[in-house]
């Protein structure tokens, strides 16, 4: 039952209303005033520190990738112009985190696995997103070549 809470809290419904108050209002204010650069990186600044626990200074540390991750989701957010996008990276990252982490046991090689994961889901998303170039066409000369 513990499980089940967790991954409908954590991936499904954090997702959906950090998205809506993070990108939705605190990003969209920011950028209509500041500018999308200055927005993306105030507003990913607050995700990040929201999800310091401050039991620690070693744990503020933890708030600097999530806070670049914020950066990510809201630049994802300006170039779609839809929260759908942001949600769904939002839910991915935390299932993995789920998935990585529910035994409450961080070890260097789930970080590792988390870290790809996370690689894996980034790259095709930010072709789909069309933040790398297309793979080149094949010339026509190219292809006459593969038929010989």
């Amino acid at each position: 039952a513990g499980m089940l809470v967790l991954i409908l809290f954590a991936g499904l419904m954090a997702p959906v209303i950090e998205e809506v108050v993070f990108r939705g209002v605190i990003f969209r204010s920011l950028a209509n005033s500041l500018g999308v650069a200055t927005g993306a990186v105030v507003s990913g600044a607050f995700f990040g520190l929201l999800h310091w626990d401050f039991a620690t200074i070693d744990r503020l540390l933890q708030s600097i990738p999530l806070a670049l991750f914020g950066v990510m989701l809201a630049l994802i957010y300006a170039l779609t112009g839809t929260l759908l996008a942001a949600i769904v990276m939002h839910a991915t990252n935390n299932a993995l985190a789920i998935a990585f982490f529910a035994a409450g046991e961080e070890s260097t090689l789930g970080v590792i696995l988390a870290i790809v994961a996370w690689m894996l889901l980034i790259l095709p998303m930010a072709r789909f997103l069309k933040l790398l170039p297309p793979s080149p066409k094949p010339s026509s000369a190219d292809i006459d070549s593969v038929d010989r």
